[in-house]
């Protein structure tokens, strides 16, 4: 599921999807599919080894209708988002399978001026449980309606 760890792989995926309750039980496996990628960086593997959320939870989350799923050309999800309509996320700026990947995606870097409170709280709070702030940064792109 999802991409071979340290993949730099930057295929755009082929589609944005809306999620539906079978799609929770594959969300574990891509989740930790995306975590065991991190072992590739030294200062960053210990996300390789952070908790998952369940498919029950991940269940929870599709019911409340905002959750969308990104495709790879062959219909296999490779990514997850929930409850906006425009996805944000933070993510490693120089990782290969990260920005530049985010960035194939349709995503943009927001920058620190345009940072609303939430997401410049969130870089703030990743901060503080160890991850390097000069390496991160936040993206959005703006989901079909």
């Amino acid at each position: 599921m999802g991409r071979e760890a340290g993949s730099a792989d930057p295929r755009p995926v082929a589609r944005l999807r809306k999620a539906t309750p079978a799609d929770a039980a594959v969300l574990p496996e891509l989740e930790q599919s995306a975590g065991l990628s991190f072992r590739a960086d030294r200062e960053l593997a210990w996300l390789a080894d952070a908790g998952n959320l369940s498919p029950e939870r991940y269940r929870e989350i599709i019911a409340d209708g905002w959750s969308w799923i990104a495709e790879d050309e062959r219909g296999r999800p490779v990514a997850f988002a929930a409850k906006i309509p425009a996805m944000t996320l933070t993510t490693f700026r120089d990782v290969p399978w990260n920005a530049p990947f985010y960035r194939s995606m349709g995503f943009a870097l927001i920058g620190p001026g345009e940072l609303d409170p939430r997401l410049a709280g969130l870089l703030a709070k990743e901060a503080s449980m160890g991850m390097p702030a000069e390496r991160r940064c936040a993206m959005r792109r703006t989901l079909p309606t």
